[in-house]
């Protein structure tokens, strides 16, 4: 069952926002 609520908004932000970092670090 698929709930859309704020935590998970945030969850996925810092998700992305880490990935960044990483793509951005590794390049």
């Amino acid at each position: 069952m698929w709930i859309h609520t704020d935590e998970w908004n945030c969850r996925i932000a810092c998700a992305i926002i880490q990935w960044q970092i990483t793509v951005l670090t590794e390049n």
